[in-house]
């Protein structure tokens, strides 16, 4: 798999450069990649075109768009979903999520798994929106019907209406915002958010400071058993808003053997919270003729 690109312009104009040239690095990686694993026979996903023929495009509508985080490298949410989306792809899971045929106007759906929220980030990027359509598309068939107009009720829930051959030609379930199927899958976002901003705060970074905070002081792989008491006179000796104050600071916040268990303790409850709500449920759809 290739790296992303770089994004190196921050406003869409060349005339205001960001490392322009820097992206030429990981275009090469990118290439030598391919061709090293053609010649092995092994597959190959590149993620360096489509993230930066994303890129170009966004920034073509509007100066200010990013797929990545400040520092023009690390993608952000709708990079990784970019990311993801490509993998997926390679591995023939490009969609759709299910497609059901049914008749009458009573019967029960069982999916097999949820569908993926729709992130508001794709708001500023169509092609973003459009991939999560394309993967997430649960088309619902319902022949059978009289003339007329329908009310479709998801386990009592009203979630759209339509004609009678609106529903023979199909609806797109994943596509109604008022879905109770969607529930479960924005609960289950929400706790991923969560788990990863408690893993960058509460794991991440404290090891993060701890590494530069050995570097800094060229100690060897651990500090002294005081270490914690020599941190905060180190602290204290520095102006408040270095750089070095804040490597230690966050040492001392969270760098401790308690803490990081912690950490991952939380990170685990609301990663197994996620996964309990990412049960197929049973979808009971009832059609009632409107007048």
């Amino acid at each position: 798999m290739s790296p992303p690109c770089y994004d190196e312009y921050t406003s869409g104009d060349p005339a205001r450069e960001n490392n322009v040239g820097a992206d030429r690095a990981l275009a090469d990686f990118t290439a030598i990649a391919a061709e090293t694993a053609a010649r092995h026979g092994v597959p190959f996903i590149d993620q360096h075109t489509p993230m930066l023929e994303a890129t170009r495009r966004g920034q073509g509508r509007d100066a200010s768009f990013t797929l990545f985080h400040p520092d023009r490298l690390h993608p952000a949410r709708a990079g990784h979903y970019l990311l993801a989306s490509k993998i997926l792809e390679a591995q023939g899971e490009s969609g759709p999520l299910a497609e059901w045929n049914a008749k009458g106007t009573a019967f029960t759906l069982t999916p097999l798994s949820l569908p993926m929220w729709l992130d508001p980030v794709f708001g500023n990027a169509p092609e973003l929106e459009q991939t999560w359509h394309d993967r997430n598309r649960a088309t619902l068939r319902v022949s059978g019907l009289a003339d007329g107009r329908y009310r479709l009720c998801i386990n009592g829930r009203e979630v759209m209406a339509g004609s009678a051959g609106e529903f023979a030609v199909g609806v797109d379930l994943a596509a109604l915002p008022g879905n109770p199927w969607l529930l479960p899958s924005k609960r289950a976002a929400a706790l991923n958010r969560k788990a990863a901003v408690v893993a960058d705060r509460k794991l991440r970074r404290p090891l993060v400071g701890r590494q530069l905070l050995l570097r800094a002081r060229r100690e060897g792989a651990s500090l002294p058993p005081d270490e914690f008491e020599a941190v905060r006179r180190l602290l204290a000796e520095q102006p408040e808003n270095s750089t070095q104050a804040g490597h230690y600071r966050r040492f001392l916040e969270g760098a401790s053997a308690e803490a990081l268990t912690q950490g991952e303790a939380e990170v685990r409850a609301l990663q197994e919270e996620s996964r309990r709500i990412h049960q197929p449920v049973k979808l009971q759809c009832e059609l009632e003729r409107l007048p």
